[in-house]
């Protein structure tokens, strides 16, 4: 079924307005296309048998065929109903997800007309430049609040799936997928003690190395800066803080990348690594100091990166947080996002009881 079609009202003379219309216009009819006729299908336990051909093997076959004991088999015949169940699960609630995003842009469509009538045209037709700003800086409200509602579907979506790991359970197989545009399905991959892991991206871990004068900072020291000092939440901070172990092995701020010029906890590079550098000589202190390198990130998400830390404000659980710092912030090439996250639970966990 193809997308009803979006058409929004011009005006004769608005030569500030008329072309932002054009442009909000064009990108939803594309949204719309993408996603569909806006039926995702819930889809029970009961709907995935037989599917694929595949039946669970009998009891008895199990035993005598493949030799396995009593217990090895319930455990089999467990496994094989969770499967089913979880997976039914993560889909029903994907396909909630899937149809609150398409009612999102219906809303937001709606929300552009009303704005829209309400513009005041006298004469008709030729609204005033303050009228055509104060429509478009309303516009963009409007989108602002159908993204929000939109990550904190995906927010959802991030806690069941972390809730309902794959495998009854078991939180150490599967990976996430590389790259790509979020929402991210996340993934559960080794979940190593949070300061002894020592990889970094595959591109770069290999040259990788600490410069003179770096410093190991405090995973603790970090999360108590970034909620004490710039009000995020312990979720985001631990997304902040998983990245960084993979960025910087060991959280060394010296950590440095010959290969690309890459440094610090962020591994920041060129014009952004000499911005790090003009932002640590204007407060009089080494370029290697922790507090110096996390106060430039939250200056960069204040100002250029400010896309980014919108998206990370609305993520509520570490996972997410992990996965929209890299995506939006790091622009990593994802192959470590796997690791990323599963740092950004075990950080939570380990800062479960540090005061905020």
């Amino acid at each position: 079924m193809a997308p009803e079609p979006v058409k929004f009202r011009r005006f004769t003379d608005a030569p500030i307005l008329n072309p932002y219309i054009a442009r909000a216009e064009a990108t939803l009819v594309a949204l719309k296309k993408g996603l569909g006729d806006k039926n995702a299908s819930r889809i029970t336990a009961k709907y995935l048998d037989g599917l694929g051909g595949a039946e669970m093997p009998g009891a008895g076959e199990l035993k005598q065929g493949y030799k396995l004991r009593a217990d090895d088999v319930k455990d089999y015949q467990d496994q094989w109903n969770s499967l089913d169940d979880q997976i039914a699960e993560l889909a029903a609630v994907s396909a909630d997800v899937a149809n609150d995003v398409t009612t999102q842009v219906d809303i937001l469509e709606g929300a552009v007309k009303d704005i829209l009538a309400d513009v005041v045209d006298d004469p008709p037709d030729r609204p005033t430049a303050v009228e055509q700003v104060g429509a478009v800086e309303a516009i963009d409200k409007v989108i602002g609040k159908a993204v929000d509602a939109v990550w904190a579907a995906f927010n959802e979506l991030d806690r069941q799936a972390w809730n309902s790991p794959p495998g009854g359970g078991n939180t150490n197989g599967g990976g996430a997928p590389s790259g790509g545009a979020p929402p991210w399905t996340p993934s559960f991959g080794s979940n190593l003690p949070a300061d002894t892991y020592t990889g970094g991206d595959p591109a770069t871990d290999a040259t990788a190395a600490p410069l003179e004068g770096g410093e190991r900072a405090s995973a603790e020291n970090i999360y108590r800066r970034l909620i004490d000092k710039y009000g995020l939440t312990p979720a985001q901070a631990a997304g902040i803080i998983g990245n960084m172990q993979v960025e910087a092995p060991g959280l060394n701020t010296g950590a440095y990348n010959p290969k690309e010029g890459a440094y610090g906890l962020c591994q920041w590079l060129g014009g952004r690594r000499e911005n790090l550098n003009a932002f640590a000589a204007a407060q009089g202190k080494p370029v290697s100091d922790w507090e110096t390198q996390v106060d430039f990130m939250m200056h960069e998400l204040g100002g250029k990166e400010s896309a980014a830390f919108n998206r990370l404000k609305a993520t509520d659980t570490p996972g997410a947080a992990a996965a929209v710092f890299d995506y939006y912030y790091e622009r990593s090439s994802g192959e470590m996002r796997d690791q990323r996250i599963a740092n950004a639970n075990n950080v939570a966990t380990a800062m479960t009881n540090v005061a905020a």
